[in-house]
C-alpha cells in the first residue's frame, strides 16, 4: 500500500469565475482514491475539463464535481486498475 501524503487544504476550483473549495470529506475519500490510482496530471486535467464543460452549460460547483468524478472513475475503470 502506498504511503498517504497530506492533501492540500487549499484545493479550489473555479466555474464561471466563481471559486469553490473541495470539502474535507471529499478530499479524504474520493480525491485520495483518484490520486492513488491515477497520475496527478490526469486528475488535474479531469478537473479542468469538468469545470470548463460545466461552466459552458451554466452549471455550478456541485455539477462540476459530479462530472469530475465520472471522468476519474471512467479513467480508472478503462485503465484496468483494481481499486
Amino acid at each position: 500500500m502506498s504511503e498517504r501524503k497530506p492533501i492540500s487544504k487549499s484545493l479550489r476550483f473555479k466555474v464561471f469565475k466563481r471559486e469553490y473549495c473541495l470539502s474535507e470529506k471529499f478530499k479524504s475519500s474520493s480525491l485520495r482514491q483518484f490520486l492513488q490510482n491515477l497520475p496527478v496530471d490526469v486528475v488535474d486535467g479531469a478537473m479542468t475539463k469538468a469545470c470548463s464543460r460545466i461552466a459552458g452549460r451554466g452549471g455550478d460547483g456541485d455539477d462540476a464535481i459530479k462530472y469530475f468524478c465520472g471522468i476519474c472513475w471512467r479513467t480508472i475503470k478503462e485503465s484496468g486498475v483494481r481499486w
